[in-house]
């Protein structure tokens, strides 16, 4: 057990000792431009997870309205997550979309949910990171246009 949670450590460590610009390099976040409003953009991911039954979770404004953070959790991922131990919420497939400008444009970040296989490889895992992986991206692909 000591030697499995040092290991799931020095993995957190290392994925969170990464530079994000290397990150962002191998697909670990996500970022597009969009042609949309942080607002009309954070509706409309809720109206998508709503139809979905995931749970929206809210749009908040950080650093003095300079980014816009839409909260979302992939639910049918998490369910299944949860059969592993309730500890593993930690690593429910709850994504916040940074919506920002850049260079004139707006732009969205989110976090690759393969993550969860990282932190916490297994097989099951594998499988549970590529569906909410696969959720993701069929989101992003339908709004971030």
């Amino acid at each position: 057990m000591l030697v499995k949670t040092f290991s799931i450590c020095v993995m957190a460590l290392t994925v969170l000792a990464t530079p994000v610009s290397s990150m962002a390099d191998n697909d670990m976040i996500i970022i597009r431009q969009i042609e949309k409003t942080p607002e009309v953009f954070a509706k409309e991911v809720e109206d998508y997870a709503k139809k979905r039954e995931w749970n929206f979770l809210g749009a908040h404004k950080v650093k003095k309205g300079e980014i816009t953070l839409v909260k979302f959790c992939v639910a049918e991922v998490g369910k299944q997550l949860w059969k592993q131990g309730l500890q593993m919420s930690a690593l429910a497939p709850c994504g916040n979309i940074g919506v920002y400008q850049k260079d004139g444009k707006t732009e969205i970040s989110v976090l690759n949910p393969r993550y969860m296989n990282i932190l916490a490889p297994s097989a099951e895992m594998e499988k549970l990171s590529a569906a909410a992986e696969k959720d993701v991206m069929e989101m992003l692909d339908a709004l971030a246009k």
